[in-house]
């Protein structure tokens, strides 16, 4: 518990494991806290379902029947990767990791902006495909001309103001999260038992991410969505 604690105060002190052995160790760790909490999820949606508050989400961004295969490789593969270089990988201040992720926040704006125009049920693969080179390429295009002349006070920030920085980037996953998905609720606490579940489960994978390193992050989060789709 004081190592937990000392977690969400400051992220920043928990350094890499050095060791394979401690990053197995850490990983199975992690693995068992989020089945037990998977679990005790389950029952509370089962719970409000019983007293009259059910509650669907159903993944607004793909069309599942025009996707088939390439849906659960998207959804299984791409997502987590991506969703780790954005948004992970710079939990580390290194100058590559941050552009990196910097340039696809933008582009992942650049996107959502996109798809205001767009009907998500008429997004085939080449639309989508198209979509995410498109936006992916702006956001390089936008960081690189505006990151390397103004990198020092991008570091300063980072280091200076570490735990906003770490929590913005957590609070900024869970919120898109929630605009992935048409959300169907009556009442405010479903809305808040996702909520809670979405920010245990980024805390988990910066976590394994700060301790182990972001491969692992990377191969914990898709082990998580692959176990989600089936």
């Amino acid at each position: 518990m004081p190592k937990i604690l000392e977690f969400l105060k400051e992220p920043k002190t928990w350094y890499l494991n050095t060791s394979f052995n401690k990053k197995l160790y850490f990983s199975l760790y992690l693995i068992i806290i989020i089945v037990i909490v998977e679990i005790i999820y389950i029952l509370f949606r089962i719970f409000l379902d019983r007293i009259g508050l059910p509650f669907s989400i159903n993944n607004k961004l793909f069309n599942r029947d025009e996707f088939g295969y390439i849906f659960m490789i998207i959804l299984v593969f791409y997502q987590p990767i991506y969703e780790e270089l954005c948004f992970r990988m710079p939990l580390r201040s290194e100058k590559i990791g941050v552009f990196i992720s910097f340039s696809l926040i933008i582009g992942l704006i650049i996107k959502l902006i996109m798809g205001l125009f767009i009907d998500p049920k008429n997004i085939n693969l080449i639309n989508f495909l198209i979509l995410e080179f498109l936006s992916i390429g702006m956001g390089v295009l936008f960081i690189y001309l505006f990151f390397n002349s103004r990198w020092l006070k991008i570091k300063n920030f980072i280091n200076k103001k570490y735990i906003l920085y770490f929590y913005l980037l957590l609070f900024i996953w869970v919120v898109l999260h929630f605009n992935s998905f048409e959300i169907s609720f009556s009442h405010v606490p479903i809305l808040a038992l996702k909520f809670f579940h979405l920010v245990f489960l980024g805390l988990i994978f910066c976590s394994i991410r700060l301790k182990n390193g972001l491969l692992y992050s990377i191969i914990l989060h898709i082990l998580y969505n692959l176990a989600v789709l089936l």
